[in-house]
């Protein structure tokens, strides 16, 4: 599979919105999250530990979509 890698600009932006996500996931909880999406608090755990935020950030960025 090729790939293309983000631009300095748009890695720097993806991981500011990582940042972000990462920061109000902390602030509001988990578990709080996980229940309103109808998962487990593990299956959030694992998105952290597997790069999917960072992975969704990064897709966010090539999409130009913004995080507000």
């Amino acid at each position: 599979m090729a790939t293309n890698p983000l631009s300095q600009e748009q890695d720097s932006r993806a991981r500011e919105f990582e940042a972000l996500f990462l920061t109000r996931l902390a602030s509001v909880g988990q578990k709080n999250v996980a229940t309103s999406v109808d998962l487990s608090e593990s299956a959030i755990s694992n998105w952290k530990k597997e790069g999917l935020i960072e992975r969704f950030c990064k897709a966010l960025v090539v999409m130009e979509l913004q995080v507000v």
